[in-house]
């Protein structure tokens, strides 16, 4: 039975991760785990999250939501996240804008500096 992590648990999650990197944002933590909670069992998002705050190679709290070494062997892992890039041009992601044309818009598409994780 899976079991959803309940704000006071979320609340738990966030002080030990905080306790193993003090460096990191609890406010951001604990958006990150907000952000998983409909998704994953909330055991494993606890241990996902302190093997990933544990893990020194780890930049910051948004490993936690990433797929990694720290959710192997877990029931549950967070959806994936595909990398869309979005033209700098228009706005638009990069389907959108090869695809949604006007008369007057002969753009070329126009990646922005980098992709974006976006989706579930």
């Amino acid at each position: 039975m899976r079991y959803h992590a309940t704000t006071e648990t979320i609340e738990h999650i966030t002080q030990l991760v905080y306790h193993v990197r003090p460096g990191w944002d609890p406010a951001l933590v604990r958006i990150i785990l907000r952000s998983h909670v409909a998704h994953v069992d909330g055991n494993d998002l606890a241990i996902a999250a302190l093997r990933c705050a544990s893990n020194e190679t780890m930049p910051g709290p948004k490993a936690i939501g990433w797929r990694g070494p720290h959710w192997r062997d877990l029931d549950t892992r967070p959806p994936e996240v595909k990398e869309v890039l979005w033209c700098e041009v228009c706005g638009k992601v990069e389907s959108r804008c090869l695809t949604e044309r006007w008369a007057d818009d002969d753009h070329d598409f126009e990646p922005t500096g980098r992709p974006v994780r976006t989706g579930r």
